[in-house]
């Protein structure tokens, strides 16, 4: 108001200076309405670029809000989620590496009582087969002696003193173990006796206690043969059920480092990005309340601006009518301060007035400044300016209602781009995360199945190994077998041919005398034993019995050697097979790795794509939201504000 004063003071003061008669060619009112004009239209113009400046600042406000509203709601329930995972993972990894020092006892425990035990399952398998050895041997000593006793007891006679003599030395061979020193005292004492020619024990009682001795060895082999066999099934299902809970308790172990190595990647990735989401959080907070203190005093600060912008315009707009009224033209061409053209009757003044009071209205009820300026101009200006203003402004509106319509659409196709892009990297991206869980699931398979055949291979060579040694002892043995059974058949053929000797040549002899026709004497001549030829039956029997335990341990020896090389034969071909396995697998993973190191480059792609999409999208919702939300009301009220421009045009042009 006080700039209007000043301007209007102005050309008062002016004219009051200069010769009221040199200045009757100047209109210095018109100058003034000029003046005020040029007002109102930087007033007008100021008010559309404040306008304008605080819908944007409006789109502005509203798009960070909101996203600022959902990325703090976001990083809150990533705190409460991070907040309770957190010690959970910790308790899950303590959890765990309890659970794994555990089962590592466990198996430690297991392995000492497997080894502990195979330690004395050799032990005793040693045992029992020196044992088993001695027991078959002395079995077979006493049923040679038995052989030769059941003949001497059936008639009743002696032995001769050289045959009880390689009987004797025959079971003296076993006289170390306990229990045939035990049963053979009787038998040994009653063969010396008769040896010595002090007593001669009956042939029936001897055999009688060998026959015992042989029962009692027999039943001594047939249990300590019950004894291993059970010691053995017990041992297979001890090694057996020891050896799965290690493989079981191993299996464990493997699955519990596992998730035990993820425990800790969830803990420690979660203490960090807990401390990043707070940070954010923390921010985030801090910007929403700065952009709600700053907006709403933009707010506040634009409504007194155009508060007082409308009051100054109303002022300069009835400053205006005040200098254009006709009752002041009149008054002014009076006091020669110029001459008015009048440019229409009263009637076109009413209409004018009513066009400029209707586009006034339109103005206020449309929030729209330039239209009350327009009305104030109708007022002022001429006929074809006010209807060139108007024109000019319906084409405005108009090429703002089109661009507004080409901005929408633009907004609309790159919205739907950038959706249908987006969807086609999810596609991608999942299709990808499958790919590579596919590709770890395999990957793992294949490492697992490498590892079973590489401690397959390991297990077989061990058992190769194991067999070649077990080979080695049992050829000792039957050397040591071997050499045992022929010095023994030595020993028995050298008495035997002793034997032989002797009484082969008294029968030559007596059937010579008897050819010759001699008559041996009665009386001191010698008398063949008539237990001699049962004695040399006896150490004949011997004899094949210790050929026959040869001919079985050679038999022996050959079955178990053609079993040895079929084993190491077939464990050896296993062992090629599950190499070439073990490459063929190891090349499939190679693979397998290289395209999972692909997808992963792809993955981390195609999620950069996403986020540059993402980022496009929100660049694009700050520049469209308010667009595209508002744009049905905007464009309404450009028509109705066109409409507006149309009827004033022909209320001022009398078309109604």
């Amino acid at each position: 108001m006080l700039l209007i004063a000043a301007l209007l003071a102005v050309p008062v003061q002016s004219a009051l200076k200069v010769d009221f008669a040199a200045s009757t060619k100047k209109n210095a009112v018109a100058k003034v309405i000029g003046l005020l004009n040029e007002m109102k239209d930087q007033i007008e113009k100021e008010a559309a670029e404040d306008a304008d400046m605080f819908e944007k600042l409006g789109c502005w406000c509203t798009t960070n809000k909101e996203e600022k509203t959902a990325a703090v709601a976001a990083a809150q329930a990533r705190i409460d989620d991070l907040v309770a995972a957190i010690p959970e993972a910790a308790a899950k990894a303590s959890s765990l590496e309890v659970e794994i020092k555990q089962l590592t006892k466990e198996i430690g425990a297991n392995t000492k009582a497997l080894e502990e035990a195979t330690g004395i399952r050799a032990k005793e398998q040693d045992e029992y087969r020196t044992n088993e050895k001695d027991m078959i041997s002395s079995l077979a000593s006493l049923k040679s002696a038995i052989g030769v006793m059941s003949k001497v007891a059936a008639s009743g006679a002696a032995l001769p003193q050289e045959s009880l003599a390689q009987v004797q030395a025959v079971l003296a061979k076993h006289q170390h173990k306990h229990g045939m020193s035990f049963l053979q005292g009787p038998v040994s004492a009653m063969l010396q006796t008769n040896a010595k020619g002090k007593s001669k024990a009956p042939s029936s009682q001897i055999f009688g206690i060998l026959k015992g001795m042989k029962e009692s060895f027999e039943q001594n082999l047939e249990s300590a043969k019950t004894e291993e066999e059970l010691a053995i099934q017990q041992f297979v299902e001890l090694k057996k059920a020891k050896t799965s809970e290690i493989a079981a308790a191993e299996d464990l172990i493997e699955t519990k480092t596992v998730e035990l190595a993820k425990a800790k990647e969830i803990n420690a990735n979660g203490k960090e990005d807990l401390a990043d989401t707070r940070a954010a959080l923390s921010a985030d907070n801090e910007f929403l309340s700065n952009l709600a203190l700053k907006c709403d005093n933009a707010e506040k600060e634009y409504n007194d601006r155009v508060k007082v912008r409308n009051e100054e315009l109303t002022a300069v707009a009835e400053t205006i009518g005040i200098l254009n009224d006709d009752d002041a033209k009149d008054q002014f061409n009076k006091s020669g301060f110029g001459v008015f053209v009048q440019l229409s009757s009263k009637s076109s003044n009413r209409k004018r007035e009513q066009a400029a009071q209707f586009l006034s209205k339109a103005g206020k009820q449309l929030h729209k400044p330039a239209l009350i300026s327009l009305s104030m101009g109708m007022r002022l200006h001429g006929f074809e300016e006010v209807i060139a203003n108007i024109d000019a402004m319906k084409k405005a509106l108009k090429e703002e209602q089109a661009e507004e319509v080409k901005q929408k659409d633009y907004c609309v196709a790159e919205f739907n781009e950038n959706e249908k892009n987006v969807a086609e990297k999810m596609t991608l991206k999942t299709d990808l995360e499958t790919k590579i869980a596919d590709l770890a699931t395999e990957i793992e398979e294949l490492t697992d199945a490498i590892a079973a055949l590489e401690a397959q291979i390991a297990e077989t060579k061990k058992e190769m190994m194991r067999a070649s040694q077990i080979r080695e002892g049992a050829n000792k043995e039957f050397q040591i077998t071997i050499q045992d059974q022929r010095a023994t058949q030595a020993i028995l053929q050298k008495a035997l041919d002793r034997l032989k000797s002797f009484y082969d040549a008294k029968a030559a002899a007596a059937a010579a005398l008897v050819q010759e026709g001699q008559t041996p004497p009665t009386q001191g001549t010698y008398k063949k034993n008539a237990g001699s030829s049962g004695v040399m039956a006896m150490i004949e029997t011997l004899v094949d019995e210790s050929k026959q335990l040869e001919a079985d341990a050679v038999k022996g020896e050959a079955d178990a050697q053609a079993a040895y090389e079929t084993f190491m034969k077939d464990s050896t071909a296993a062992n090629d097979a599950a190499t070439k396995d073990v490459v063929n697998k190891t090349k499939r993973k190679a693979a397998a790795d290289a395209d999972s190191t692909q997808a992963s480059n792809d993955l981390k792609a195609t999620i950069a794509d996403l986020l540059t999409l993402g980022e496009y999208n929100q660049a694009m919702h700050k520049k469209c939201d308010f667009l595209v939300k508002n744009f049905d009301l905007r464009q309404q009220s450009r028509v109705q504000e066109m409409e507006a421009l149309a009827q004033a045009k022909a209320i001022f042009q009398g078309a109604k």
